[in-house]
């Protein structure tokens, strides 16, 4: 019998067939779909990928676009090791382009530890001029802390210095370190850290005494020394602020990365390396040095010093140093007339004035070596505020002894009479 259209079997046929057809498509479309939105998933992590290549085109034209590994930190989905000799070969690696990008995506990329010297004050000079500009145009961020960028701008203006460190943001305080000669070459390092209410809008006052412990190394036999002024912590504001330790914890483990980062940057033989405090700068290095710590430095110096947080040169922690020679390491020094020593002597046994800071570094019982320091001025009652900031004047002999220090002779310092 032949089929006509009019045939029931036919019309249902025919329906059947449309239907079928009409999944097909409808499948088809939703393949099609699924295939567009993975493809415009990957359009858009292209252009986000693009837009970051055509930012290093910007800064260098015909640099090679920037490798994985650093789009990759661009993107957020890694970051800079944290480790300074990883940073450091990682560093080694990176093309002019690749490093200006990164720097784009962070202008505190100069801070970070384990960098050249070089590369982390061509960085940081950046940022500073452009948080300077904006704080003379009264960019509420950085508008109250002029005083400190203005002072820094001074400094690193002046020859042969290099801004190892600008941040204006992470702390109650700005922070900074200014170097006098580039530490990656230098025959010996100190690393300077001074006390309460240390800030940059004061450094200049603090590369005046790193200048002064740099000539005085040179006589001493450091044939090439550098000296940092290290202001990388939140200092004590004000005096009544310095009996607790609490700033000290906050800062100790910024200032073992700092060291950490000058070994890792150095060039050639390593340098002798030696981290002198003063006053609230010695807690925080007794802090760095112990607790579970150890600082990266081949020596210690203790000027005026209200203890450093242990009974004992020997509980410190110097890296690479055998801990039975650490305590022949630390050296420490107090004028006659300077009042802050003595809370090392009795604010211990005064659990109302403050923390437990530890034995005076000078005393016998701490078990460090001690070298001479000129009285400093007096009063009617012997002991003078003034005394506590004279240890680097002109012809001091604790600046002799310093200077001894710094260069790797110790025992010429303890020997001054």
């Amino acid at each position: 019998m032949a089929a006509s259209p009019g045939n029931p079997l036919v019309a249902i046929l025919l329906q059947q067939g449309i239907t079928g057809q009409a999944s097909g498509f409808q499948a088809r479309i939703k393949n099609l779909l699924a295939q567009f939105g993975d493809a415009e998933t990957k359009a858009a992590q292209a252009i986000s990928t693009d837009l970051q290549t055509l930012t290093t085109y910007e800064k260098a034209p015909d640099a090679a676009p920037a490798r994985s590994q650093v789009q990759d930190i661009l993107n957020g989905k890694a970051q800079l090791p944290t480790d300074p000799k990883k940073l450091h070969d990682f560093w080694a690696t990176l093309t002019p382009a690749e490093k200006d990008a990164l720097y784009q995506h962070d202008h505190y990329l100069g801070n970070h530890d384990g960098l050249p010297t070089v590369d982390r004050d061509h960085y940081n000079r950046m940022t500073l001029q452009d948080e300077l500009a904006r704080a003379q145009n009264g960019d509420p961020t950085v508008k109250d802390k002029l005083g400190d960028l203005r002072t820094v701008a001074a400094e690193v203006d002046k020859p042969d210095r290099y801004l190892m460190l600008l941040d204006s943001q992470s702390g109650y305080t700005p922070h900074a370190a200014i170097a006098t000669g580039n530490p990656d070459t230098a025959s010996n390092v100190a690393t300077y850290v001074p006390g309460t209410s240390s800030r940059p809008s004061s450094i200049d006052r603090e590369m005046k005494r790193a200048d002064a412990m740099q000539r005085s190394a040179r006589p001493a036999g450091a044939s090439d020394p550098s000296v940092i002024a290290w202001l990388g912590y939140d200092a004590p504001p004000a005096i009544d602020h310095a009996s607790t330790k609490v700033w000290a914890d906050r800062g100790a483990p910024a200032l073992d990365r700092f060291q950490d980062g000058l070994r890792a940057s150095h060039d050639g033989q390593p340098s002798y390396n030696t981290v002198i405090g003063h006053s609230y700068g010695t807690t925080l290095i007794g802090v760095a040095a112990s607790h579970g710590r150890s600082l990266n430095a081949d020596a210690v110096t203790l000027v005026a010093s209200p203890g450093t947080t242990v009974s004992h040169a020997g509980d410190l922690h110097l890296t690479g140093v055998p801990q039975d020679q650490v305590a022949g390491r630390i050296f420490a020094t107090k004028a006659d007339n300077d009042p802050v020593p003595l809370y090392g002597d009795v604010g211990g046994g005064l659990p109302f004035i403050g923390d437990n800071f530890g034995d005076n570094p000078t005393s016998s019982e701490f078990g460090g070596k001690t070298f001479k320091s000129d009285p400093g001025s007096s009063s009617s009652l012997g002991y003078n505020t003034d005394a506590h900031s004279q240890y680097w004047d002109y012809g001091n002999k604790a600046l002799q002894g310093i200077g001894d220090i710094i260069a790797g002779h110790g025992d010429q310092a303890v020997a001054i009479k």
